[in-house]
């Protein structure tokens, strides 16, 4: 698909050393028949935790908002779990049947104006990416809150293949630990409150 959102809650062992990239995920890895293709994923992170769509470690970090607004209020939604790869199709397909449930929720609200999130080592977090492949648009979300933002993208690494894979390297290098309790695919972009409304549901 070209217009998705995908949501993974997940938490990283420890951030590559400085000068060295992680993969955080591959929405589109090639199938084992091209194997000896260039890996490109679709999102890294650095050493300071901040989110790369370049695996070319002296780009700069994809553009980050200058400020965040105030909370939107929270809202529910149907988590549905999943694996750490998982069939796009199945996984739409699950997250569809989902049944929305209202429950309390504990999870706290993103502070205003605390500056764009980060990946934080040994911390669990919901990342969520709205993604446009065909206008090489991505939007990141960290906890709710927005992270980073870019246009003009390639649009091959970001289109939705059959499978996709968190935290998964293409090279040691790039291979860290971590562990995925959760993973949403969703069949339309996500806005800031639908964004905050998904952590809301994973965290609560």
């Amino acid at each position: 698909g070209d217009e998705f959102a995908v949501t993974v809650e997940l938490k990283m062992s420890a951030l590559p050393p400085r000068g060295q990239l992680a993969v955080l995920l591959r929405l589109n890895p090639p199938d084992l028949s091209q194997a000896r293709r260039r890996h490109v994923a679709s999102l890294y992170v650095d050493s300071d935790g901040a989110l790369r769509h370049s695996s070319d470690p002296s780009a700069p970090p994809m553009q980050q908002p200058l400020s965040v607004d105030a909370a939107a209020p929270h809202a529910t939604a149907a988590p549905v779990d999943s694996t750490l790869a998982v069939p796009a199709a199945a996984a739409a397909t699950t997250a569809a049947k989902g049944e929305a449930k209202p429950a309390a929720s504990k999870a706290k609200p993103p502070r205003a104006n605390a500056g764009p999130p980060r990946i934080r080592e040994g911390r669990w977090i919901v990342l969520t990416l709205s993604v446009n492949a065909s206008a090489g648009r991505l939007v990141a979300y960290i906890d709710g809150r927005l992270a980073a933002e870019e246009t003009g993208l390639d649009s091959s690494s970001l289109r939705l293949g059959a499978r996709l894979i968190v935290l998964g390297g293409g090279k040691a290098a790039q291979s860290r630990g971590g562990a995925v309790r959760r993973v949403l695919v969703h069949d339309s972009p996500l806005d800031a409150a639908a964004a905050l409304a998904t952590y809301t549901a994973c965290a609560g």
